[in-house]
């Protein structure tokens, strides 16, 4: 099937490393939609293929895949009845903390009976419980009784999982936003600049699509890190607080340019990105820095010429040394400024240091 805005949504979730996805659907469109993302996800139907999986991300699916007929549950029997390792991964689910259920208009008995016994336990410990659907089925609220318009919330998956997405990328532009004004109280002068560049991307950025920011924060990170956070890890949290120092340096309009699902964020001077690939070292970095911003130049989501500047987080080893205090340059021994440019407009600064204050004017 084609992947719609939720399937895309969830394997973006997926990939933050903030949700455990269980699906009783038997499609293949979240793994789809992860492909189309650059993303590895493997739908997970029995204990065998969960023990075999690599580095892709798993996706539970109870009631079987249709990459695999052998694994459908089509009946009401087998639905109610699934292999025990499907019955305690949702029960799992279901006492771990906070549990939304999308796009479930009907439940099975293996959803069903624990009801009985967790909901008035969930009362008793404060677990969050959320049903989004548009209107609550019946099922829903027998199972749910007296508290099902408390965890009602009313929204289709898409409407929701936007929500959710754009949530993330606030939060993490608020936590950069904790850690400028912590520097503020230290006197650092050039932690105002930051802050003014903190507070213009999260205003620009409040208008496009939640898949389109959390893409453009994190796309640029290494697959090694699918299913971990980085958005609103310390890493990501640093990738933001340098290119906040270069919109707040730039001055000027800071425009969101969306060709189709993707963005590119723009200062007068320059395009903004971000790359993590901790471990590596700086030529091995730069090379996959430089292939990304390549695909997105013939993507055509970069003016004609237009200069590239990526905030690289947990790189080894040096970068190119300059006499300037600003950490940006485009190979070993050459020295350029923020404005300064190379053959192919592309420069890098190590987050770390620009959030010491190497970017400072």
């Amino acid at each position: 099937m084609e992947p719609n805005y939720g399937h895309e949504a969830v394997a973006l979730l997926m990939r933050e490393g903030v949700v455990k996805a269980v699906t009783a659907n038997w499609d293949l469109g979240i793994e789809t939609a992860g492909t189309r993302l650059d993303i590895k996800i493997a739908g997970i139907t029995t204990p065998l293929e969960r023990a075999a999986l690599g580095q892709q991300l798993p996706l539970y699916k109870v009631h079987g895949c249709a990459s695999r007929p052998e694994t459908l549950k089509a009946t009401r029997e087998e639905v109610d009845k699934p292999m025990k390792w499907a019955r305690a991964e949702v029960q799992q689910a279901l006492v771990d903390g906070t549990v939304v259920f999308i796009g479930l208009g009907s439940i099975g008995a293996y959803v069903n009976e624990p009801f009985d016994e967790l909901v008035p336990l969930w009362r008793a410990v404060g677990v969050t419980l959320k049903v989004v659907d548009p209107e609550l089925s019946k099922a829903w609220r027998e199972a749910l009784g007296d508290g099902a318009d408390g965890v009602h919330i009313d929204a289709d998956a898409a409407e929701f999982l936007d929500d959710l997405l754009r949530a993330i990328a606030r939060e993490a532009l608020g936590q950069a936003v904790h850690r400028v004004r912590v520097i503020q109280d230290e006197q650092t002068a050039w932690a105002e600049t930051m802050l003014h560049g903190i507070q213009r991307l999260d205003e620009a950025l409040r208008d496009t699509t939640g898949k389109a920011v959390l893409r453009w924060m994190r796309d640029g990170v290494t697959h090694a890190r699918d299913g971990e956070q980085f958005v609103l890890d310390h890493a990501g949290e640093q990738s933001l607080m340098a290119l906040a120092l270069l919109v707040g340096r730039d001055g000027g309009e800071l425009k969101i340019e969306l060709r189709g699902p993707d963005l590119a964020v723009r200062t007068p001077q320059q395009y903004l990105e971000i790359a993590s690939r901790p471990g590596e070292r700086f030529k091995e970095v730069e090379r996959s820095a430089r292939e990304r911003v390549r695909r997105r130049r013939e993507q055509g989501l970069y003016g004609p010429g237009g200069p590239v500047a990526v905030a690289v987080h947990g790189t080894i080893g040096p970068f190119p040394d300059f006499e300037a205090p600003v950490d940006i340059a485009a190979a070993e021994g050459e020295a350029f400024d923020v404005a300064a440019g190379n053959e192919d407009n592309i420069r890098l600064l190590r987050a770390e240091r620009a959030v010491a204050g190497d970017l400072a004017a």
